[in-house]
């Protein structure tokens, strides 16, 4: 706003108008990058981004800030965890959550210059805001990175939840249990030649997100599996569907099992029952 004055529009508490205004500016060549709370990036204008943006694929980039429990003193109405579950199922979009800052230059850069598709960011702020020093490379869409290589459990993980799974991977190795951990960066295109090649060698996988599991990337990967007739167990683990209530992040992802901790607990006695 401050650098380009006359590239920032500021349209308050009126994102509906934000999306149209996005959508006009593709028209006329433009390349938009709206920005709000990921829960009024998608909820509060579902209308207007099928309708307005996916149904004639227009090259308009969502970033949605705040994702999860990243709000979490502002409560129930502002935690972004039902935007995945919204989007999945929209024709057209592409969906992406970075693990840090690093990756979410990297996925705007990608956004901007290598597609021309309508493409969403979601991302929460604390893990967003440091970044090096460095030049933006370009990520395949549809691409996830494998972090850790292992044999016994495989752990796909969305955003905020791949740093705690390579905490996880650590606690795993000191009971001899490997795992490998894979950084699902795109929710949608998913990577299929990676979920061809490695779902079924494994036995045992894990999905874990920052938001509820009810509709998605879990269900998307348990849809996936099924289709290819693939045998495993798949565990989801997500936000519950409930409302979450005010309190700090921190407090609020042990509440709700997704701190390192009760993740790993889960993880542990999943990998041990199905090993009976």
């Amino acid at each position: 706003a401050k650098e380009n004055p006359d590239r920032f529009f500021q349209v308050g508490i009126a994102e509906a108008n934000m999306i149209g205004l996005a959508a006009g500016l593709a028209i006329g060549g433009k390349i938009p990058f709206t920005g709000t709370f990921a829960n009024f990036s998608t909820g509060r204008v579902y209308d207007q981004i099928r309708q307005s943006i996916a149904y004639s694929n227009k090259n308009v980039k969502i970033c949605a800030s705040h994702a999860g429990i990243t709000l979490g003193e502002d409560g129930a109405t502002h935690h972004g965890v039902l935007d995945i579950s919204y989007l999945r199922c929209i024709q057209n979009i592409i969906i992406s959550a970075p693990k840090d800052g690093n990756e979410l230059r990297d996925l705007l850069y990608t956004a901007t210059l290598n597609t021309t598709k309508p493409f969403t960011i979601r991302y929460p702020k604390e893990q967003s805001v440091k970044f090096e020093e460095k030049s933006p490379q370009k990520i395949e869409i549809g691409s996830w990175e494998v972090l850790t290589e292992g044999s016994e459990v495989l752990i796909l993980a969305v955003g905020s939840m791949v740093s705690k799974s390579l905490e996880i991977h650590s606690m795993l190795m000191e009971k001899g249990i490997s795992s490998e951990v894979v950084n699902c960066r795109f929710i949608k295109p998913m990577d299929e030649n990676y979920l061809n090649e490695s779902l079924p060698k494994y036995k045992l996988v894990v999905t874990i997100e920052e938001g509820v599991t009810d509709g998605g990337f879990g269900e998307g990967v348990i849809n996936w599996s099924n289709k290819k007739n693939i045998e495993n167990s798949i565990l989801t683990l997500g936000v519950p569907n409930r409302f979450v209530d005010h309190g700090p992040r921190n407090i609020l992802l042990e509440e709700i099992g997704l701190d390192s901790m009760t993740l790993f607990e889960k993880i542990y006695n999943f990998s041990r029952k199905s090993n009976e």
